[in-house]
């Protein structure tokens, strides 16, 4: 247990170390839902998580509008002396079950957010001059995920493929005195989600969430294609205690 969290430390600071122009925010996976009244059900809460990772700290929420339709929303923050980044978007998505019961489900979601970037970072030459790199920009970001999700009890995986498209409405980008400017470009995303959880006890009603992913294209803005998150999923309760929506319905 001591080396995983070594680990994790490890990997969390690496991403820091680097200035990058674009920092992605985890990928919110909506899951399989294994409820056999889910598909029949009305507009309500559905679950909130917390992750913390390569890209900072990211918060989560989905809203379950129609049986099928959904409403996801997301914050991503990073305050660093390398990097910072502020991010939110809001996404609605269509689900559809895969079998009988729904423990797979395919989703499709399409949405759209704005960011804040800024970084600074220094590098040694050969010769052992120092080159330094700032950056600040304001980004708009269209996106679409489809994902396919499974369940088994108390375990779920999911695979995402998202697409966005980065539009910089106003940057500026100096090395070592001379000015830059990035424009736009088309990233992919893919992630993989592990969930897992208990029956009773303290993980009743959470989730852990374990998720790796890529970020491929956007070279000039993206020094570390690699993505770790790691956090903690629930669904939160009425003010009277009584549960919003059935304990199975999004674990």
């Amino acid at each position: 247990m001591k080396s995983l969290f070594t680990l994790l430390g490890a990997l969390f600071l690496f991403g820091l170390s680097k200035g990058q122009s674009y920092l992605s925010n985890a990928v919110h996976s909506p899951g399989a839902h294994t409820s056999a009244n889910y598909w029949n059900q009305g507009p309500r809460l559905g679950h909130v998580a917390i992750l913390a990772g390569t890209n900072g700290y990211d918060l989560q929420g989905l809203v379950v509008i129609q049986s099928k339709f959904s409403l996801m929303v997301n914050g991503s923050l990073l305050t660093h002396a390398v990097n910072s980044n502020r991010f939110a978007e809001v996404a609605v998505g269509f689900n559809e079950k895969l079998d009988r019961v729904g423990r797979s489900s395919l989703s499709i979601y399409l949405g759209m957010g704005r960011g804040l970037t800024q970084s600074v970072a220094g590098s040694y030459s050969l010769l052992g001059s120092i080159v330094k790199d700032s950056f600040r920009g304001q980004y708009v970001r269209y996106f679409i995920q489809p994902e396919v999700s499974f369940q088994q009890k108390a375990f779920e995986f999911a695979i995402s493929a998202r697409t966005a498209y980065l539009d910089y409405a106003s940057n500026e980008e100096t090395v070592d005195g001379a000015d830059s400017k990035l424009d736009r470009c088309l990233l992919y995303e893919p992630a993989f989600t592990l969930k897992f959880g208990s029956s009773d006890g303290f993980f009743k009603d959470k989730k852990v969430i374990l998720q790796m992913g890529l970020i491929m294209g956007g070279e000039e803005m993206v020094q570390d294609p690699f993505k770790f998150n790691l956090g903690l999923a629930w669904k939160p309760s009425n003010k009277g205690g009584r549960r919003i929506i059935n304990a199975a319905d999004f674990f």
